[in-house]
């Protein structure tokens, strides 16, 4: 674990391991795991759900990566993928889940094919 940064009036602070950095726009598109668009950012804010579009989460990513997504439409929900050939919650291979409109869920690579999900509903 990295010493806590000291700041210039000479305070420790311990590092931020919940930093997402810049929020990123992506306008979901598809209807099935194989045209959903790929989120690319940490924090993802999408716009166009309609309740078939998705966005697709990363593949390549490392056991505790975490992503933020964000969807902004209010009144339609919004279709999250796993990487090809992984899951979500436990469910099965290449399936989404939704998260309502207006929402914010976090997915966290559980073990290196799941995902699992947190989050505020209508926020």
């Amino acid at each position: 674990m990295p010493l806590p940064a000291v700041t210039a009036d000479g305070v420790r602070r311990e590092p931020s391991y919940l930093n997402f950095g810049p929020s990123v726009a992506l306008a979901a598109t598809g209807s099935v795991i194989a045209n959903a668009a790929a989120i690319t950012g940490r924090f993802t804010v999408v716009s166009g759900a309609d309740n078939a579009k998705g966005v697709i989460l990363p593949s390549g990513t490392q056991i505790g990566d975490a992503y933020l997504v964000y969807s902004s439409v209010a009144s339609s929900g919004l279709l999250v993928y796993p990487p090809v050939n992984g899951t979500i919650d436990d469910g099965s291979a290449n399936a989404s889940v939704a998260v309502e409109g207006r929402s914010l869920q976090m997915f966290v690579n559980a073990n290196g094919v799941n995902w699992v999900r947190m989050g505020l509903l209508n926020a």
